[in-house]
């Protein structure tokens, strides 16, 4: 067995050696490997959204973005190739990427469907020829399989911590490779936007902003009193990983199999009314929600859609705040840009809601920018949903903005009933009474 050297090739001393994979356009670069012919086009994928979901380099050398519609696409590039997500093959993938990681070192987390840090520090790889390697040498040699095995090419970044190490892997994408030791670390840093720091979200930027906080160095520059007195516990541990500590660990725990929660489903007749169509989306969210907990997972981003009467998609993709598994928290982030797409002169056939980006569901760290009492309300609300639900069945508790969904339901069971002698029971033949806020429990 070869000791290790702690070193970069260029000599810098790296005392923690993290890696953080990152994976190049991969939903498109997975498709890819089924349509190889398509390599060099402009290609989304997303069709069932409406949306652009990820996008070749080409597609975003042509001007389309994320979360852009079928038809803004098309305008901005008429040759674009638009093809439905698949994301149990993404999914398969990912773990294909997890496994080959996992050749090398036993220490990996599952961060996300395209994503895993690897911790390499002390990581012994045998030579034949003998010799010693650097954590460098062991990060190429992953890169190369990772390309060799999947057809894919990843972005790999190597520092002392995971935040450096994600910074690391955004620096020179596609297919690039970036060490940052520990003295280079405020060159990299005064180039980096706060904003663009992982784990700092909107508010947090606005926030920082204000207090005349613009780069990650300007961040990285202050000292504990101050982060102590204007700071919450999740920026503060980002600060102290931009200073060089490692704070973070990795969570090596392995993901289920299952990359998204979709629900989607037609109502007839067609309706033009907001409200209804809301409350379709708010049916699916809470579905997905359950469905999620249960599992105690959390979604990192959503999107949803509106199928209208003549089959056009129209959608929107939200990043949420923060893992998150309560359909409140989710509706709320959704609302807004419902509000912004729905075109009342048209009539609407469909919904559909998909959560992605899951992360295990751990206990929520309160922000010193976010209301805590109304997060406490809302956990509280949500574990005795569940208890009711284990006990009754699913569904026996909604939301309020839910009903007119679940009334249409009952219309179509009783419909059915009326056509059918022998039918399972429905829903109409459960008690119910109401409880406000929340809407009918039946």
């Amino acid at each position: 067995m070869v000791k290790l050297l702690a070193q970069t090739s260029g000599g810098t001393q790296v005392p923690r050696a993290i890696m953080h994979v990152d994976g190049d356009s991969f939903f498109v670069s997975c498709e890819f490997t089924r349509k190889p012919g398509l390599r060099g086009k402009p290609v989304v994928t997303g069709l069932e959204r409406g949306i652009a979901s990820a996008m070749s380099p080409e597609a975003k050398k042509a001007g389309i973005h994320r979360g852009m519609r079928l038809r803004d696409m098309r305008r901005v590039c008429p040759q674009v190739v638009i093809l439905p997500s698949d994301y149990d093959m993404y999914a398969r993938y990912a773990r294909r990427m997890y496994s080959i990681v996992r050749r090398y070192t036993d220490h990996v987390e599952e961060y996300s469907i395209d994503e895993c840090f690897a911790d390499l520090t002390g990581c012994p790889l045998s030579l034949p020829s003998g010799g010693s390697l650097s954590y460098e040498d062991i990060a190429r040699r992953i890169q190369a399989d990772l390309h060799d095995s999947l057809g894919i090419t990843f972005s790999l970044g190597l520092s002392v911590n995971k935040v450096m190490a994600k910074v690391a892997s955004k620096w020179n994408k596609p297919n690039g490779f970036t060490v940052i030791g520990r003295d280079a670390i405020p060159v990299f840093l005064k180039e980096l936007p706060v904003g663009k720091i992982w784990g700092i979200g909107s508010r947090t930027t606005l926030y920082l902003k204000k207090l005349g906080i613009t780069t990650a160095l300007d961040l990285a520059l202050k000292d504990h009193v101050w982060i102590n007195e204007y700071c919450d516990l999740p920026v503060a541990r980002i600060y102290q990983e931009l200073r060089g500590t490692s704070v973070l660990e990795l969570s090596t725990q392995s993901h289920d199999d299952y990359a998204s929660v979709q629900r989607t489903r037609t109502f007839r007749p067609s309706s033009n009314d907001r409200e209804f169509c809301w409350s379709q989306l708010s049916q699916h969210v809470e579905d997905a929600c359950i469905y999620l907990r249960k599992d105690a997972r959390a979604a990192t981003k959503v999107s949803f859609f509106l199928k209208t009467q003549g089959f056009e998609y129209i959608g929107e993709e939200v990043l949420l705040p923060e893992a998150i598994a309560e359909p409140q928290e989710v509706l709320r982030a959704l609302r807004p840009r419902f509000d912004k797409i729905f075109i009342p002169k048209l009539q609407y056939r469909a919904t559909g809601v998909t959560l992605f980006g899951l992360r295990s569901r751990e206990k929520r760290t309160v922000s010193l920018f976010e209301d805590s009492v109304q997060l406490q309300k809302v956990s509280e609300v949500t574990r005795v949903v569940d208890v009711l639900a284990h006990k009754f069945g699913r569904g026996v508790v909604f939301l309020g903005s839910s009903l007119r969904a679940q009334q249409h339901d009952l219309q179509e069971d009783a419909r059915n009933r009326a056509g059918q002698s022998h039918i399972m029971p429905s829903r109409l033949d459960r008690k119910h009474f109401e409880l406000i806020f929340l809407g009918e429990v039946r």
